[in-house]
Formats: structure tokens, C-alpha cells, sequence
């Protein structure tokens, strides 16, 4: 937690010449993802959405960035930070809030994924990593609170195809694990 306070405090002061450096902007993002995890488990659910809307203040400018690599590093970051308001809104009992912001999540990662540029930028293990834990999360909504049958057989869907996601996001044993989570729910 504390290295992550020191590396917030070194960035949060940076000049807007600073954060426009390749990375910078890009390490601020990260570095307050991390924190809103920190606090979603430790301090509380407003201090992790309040991390979580920092984060999303500099994706957004980082978006205005026209290097494709530059925008596709940002977007996946947003779908990173739709997943995380998601976890936030669910802890909350706020179930329609997470599925919306769930939704979101897959909705940017399966653009990220079929778009041919971002392949470039965004490494392929992250992504479907990233895009099966959002399936995941979303499944589980679906199956945790269905309004219909529909429901039920998208949350099984979403499960089922995070198992071949994880599979392509990598083979070590922390692969294994999540999918292993995941098959618990169907």
C-alpha cells in the first residue's frame, strides 16, 4: 500500500507536459486501479469509487492521444475501470449498476479484440484475461439474480466462454485456478 501511496504522491503533482510523456499518464491509470483493489477490500467502497473516477479523469484524456497504441492501452484500461465501478456497484447491492457497468467492460474488451490495430499494443494474454474475468463477473450477475430465463442462459453462456478465454489467456496454474472458479457456477 505504501508504494503505491509514494508512486500516487510522485504522480499525482506531474504536470500536464509530464503526463503527456509516453506511460506516464498511462502508469497514473494503474497506479489508481491499484489503490481502488486496496480499497475495495480495506478502506472502504467510496474510497475505492473515488480512485476509480480519478483513473477514469485520466483515461479520458488519454484517449484524446492519436498513437493507436497510446488509445488501445487507454480502452483497455477503461474496460478495466468499468469492471472494477461493477465489483463497487455489486458490493453495494446495486445489481442493475453492475450489470450495466459489466456489460460495458466485455462490450469495450470484444472491440479491443476483434479490432486489428490493438492487437499490436494490448498484450493478448491480458486481454483475454481481462475479457474472461469481465464474462466471468457479469455470468455470475446474471445467475446471482436472474429476471428471467434469459437471464440465466446468458450468465451460463458468459461462464462457459470465459473457460475457453482463460485457456487462451494462458496455461499457468493462476489460469488454471480462474477458470477452475468459474466452472464452480455452472
Amino acid at each position: 500500500r505504501s508504494l503505491l501511496e509514494a508512486a500516487e504522491a510522485r504522480l499525482r503533482d506531474a504536470h500536464e507536459e509530464e503526463l503527456n510523456r509516453p506511460g506516464v499518464r498511462l502508469a497514473r491509470i494503474r497506479v489508481r486501479q491499484r489503490l481502488a483493489d486496496l480499497a475495495f477490500g480495506h478502506l472502504g467502497l467510496q474510497v475505492a469509487e473515488d480512485w476509480l473516477r480519478l483513473a477514469q479523469r485520466d483515461i479520458e484524456s488519454e484517449l484524446q492521444v492519436t498513437s493507436t497504441a497510446a488509445q488501445s492501452q487507454a480502452r483497455l484500461r477503461l474496460a478495466l475501470n468499468w469492471s472494477k465501478l461493477g465489483k463497487v456497484q455489486q458490493a453495494r447491492g446495486r445489481q442493475g449498476s453492475a450489470v450495466e457497468a459489466f456489460e460495458r467492460s466485455i462490450e469495450i474488451l470484444r472491440q479491443l479484440r476483434d479490432s486489428k490495430e490493438s492487437t499490436v499494443s494490448v498484450a493478448e494474454g491480458e486481454l483475454w484475461l481481462s475479457l474472461a474475468t469481465s464474462s466471468v463477473e457479469l455470468g455470475v450477475s446474471y445467475l446471482s439474480h436472474p429476471e428471467s430465463v434469459a437471464d440465466e442462459a446468458r450468465g451460463v453462456a458468459l461462464l462457459s466462454d470465459s473457460l475457453e478465454l482463460y485457456r487462451q489467456a494462458g496455461s499457468e496454474d493462476y489460469h488454471h485456478g480462474l477458470a477452475a472458479d468459474a466452472q464452480l457456477y455452472l
